[in-house]
């Protein structure tokens, strides 16, 4: 994600990954004058704030630092002696944009607005700040050790267990945040008593891998009901951005590291469409139906969402075109769904190309090809495809979908 930033700016800087194993070896990286900033994972967040110079306000109140600006040219216009280390956390930024940017109109922040953080770690605390930052007054903690979630109730409702009721005095919660780390996952349901909110809300999960977490596919059930669900891929996308504003003092271009989280987390399928394809929807609707290529392509793209693929889709009347992108997937794609059209029959060299960047493939057909003419019954591709989905109209694309997501890319 920094990385791609820093190319799509132009920019000289590396970000690179080392893992220490002890807080001293920390320290060595902050005075070894080689980087202009680190980033700080658990568990030392915490134990880093000894050795700052100074510690953003933000930072000092959640007692957690993530992000570690290292300052070591000048002061005054003098050579400084040795590096001021500066101290941030943009874990709760993260969190913070996300509820404001997922809150519905209906669920706008007002005085009696409630949340509900799970767990009681460190990503609980820059939880509970960024409620409180967007006017979040009333916050209940609830988490599996009662004497952890004991060290945040100072100021905040504690709910000992998953059979208590929400608390009476408290509307229900429009804004949930989960903090349960991913090598932990939660054996239990957010208890429906606790749900109850009539106007729905927004649900955070930090966790993003997986991006499927037991919370998620409860709350997904939900969405019908109105509720918003933001997964750990967007918060990590926001708190990223963060924190190369903080590191470099200039605007991040989110779109850029958007994608490069997307394309880390994500199996990647490519979805192709050939020749005539652009003509679904009106080509023969009592053969093909009447869905339009860019509605398949848009469910398509959101069912791959779903089951943690990243969708990219291309269609083309031109088999140079199609062969140049099957090309293209070379060491980018993990699978590719091909509906050939016509080239089904005829093209050896889309063959050729399939088989020359050796990644699965699924061949699809709208139609049952081999009920039709007799020209339309051989394919150039069938013998090499992982699988063939034929004849169920367009249904067929989310089952082509499923396949690749759930089977080929793990091969």
């Amino acid at each position: 994600m920094h990385n791609s930033a820093y190319s799509a700016c132009g920019m000289p800087h590396v970000y690179d990954s080392l893992q220490v194993d002890s807080l001293s070896s920390v320290q060595g990286l902050l005075e070894e004058g080689k980087r202009d900033g680190i980033v700080v994972s658990l568990p030392y967040k915490t134990e880093i704030l000894q050795m700052l110079d100074e510690v953003a306000p933000d930072a000092r109140c959640i007692g957690a630092v993530n992000t570690v600006v290292i300052e070591k040219d000048f002061i005054s216009g003098q050579p400084m002696k040795r590096p001021i280390l500066k101290g941030y956390n943009t874990d709760y930024i993260g969190i913070m944009n996300c509820i404001q940017l997922s809150l519905s109109p209906a669920n706008s922040v007002k005085q009696g607005t409630s949340a509900l953080i799970v767990g009681a770690g460190g990503m609980a605390r820059a939880a509970i700040y960024a409620c409180v930052q967007v006017g979040i007054q009333n916050v209940c903690i609830f988490n599996r050790t009662r004497e952890n979630a004991h060290k945040l109730t100072e100021y905040y409702e504690l709910i000992d267990t998953l059979d208590s009721p929400w608390p009476a005095q408290l509307r229900q919660p429009t804004v949930i945040v989960s903090c349960i780390a991913p090598d932990t996952p939660a054996t239990f349901s957010i208890p429906e008593q606790w749900l109850c909110s009539k106007t729905s809300g927004v649900f955070i999960e930090l966790a993003y891998t997986p991006l499927a977490t037991p919370f998620t596919k409860q709350m997904q059930s939900k969405v019908s009901r109105g509720w918003i669900l933001v997964d750990g891929f967007e918060v990590l996308v926001e708190q990223g951005v963060a924190q190369f504003e903080i590191l470099t003092r200039r605007p991040a271009p989110v779109y850029v590291m958007r994608d490069a989280v997307q394309r880390s987390i994500l199996n990647a399928i490519l979805l192709l469409n050939g020749p005539n394809l652009n003509l679904l929807g009106t080509r023969e609707p009592h053969l093909y139906g009447t869905t339009a290529l860019k509605d398949i392509e848009q469910s398509s793209i959101e069912l791959g969402t779903k089951l943690e693929a990243r969708i990219e889709t291309f269609q083309s009347n031109h088999e140079g075109h199609l062969i140049d992108r099957i090309h293209a997937a070379r060491g980018v794609a993990d699978a590719i769904m091909i509906n050939p059209g016509a080239f089904t029959h005829t093209s050896v060299a889309i063959r050729d190309a399939l088989l020359g960047v050796n990644i699965p493939f699924i061949e699809m057909h709208i139609t049952n090809v081999h009920t039709r003419e007799a020209f339309r019954q051989h394919s150039f591709l069938s013998d090499k495809a992982a699988a063939c989905i034929i004849g169920l109209g367009v249904f067929g694309y989310e089952v082509a979908i499923e396949h690749a997501a759930r089977d080929l890319v793990n091969k």
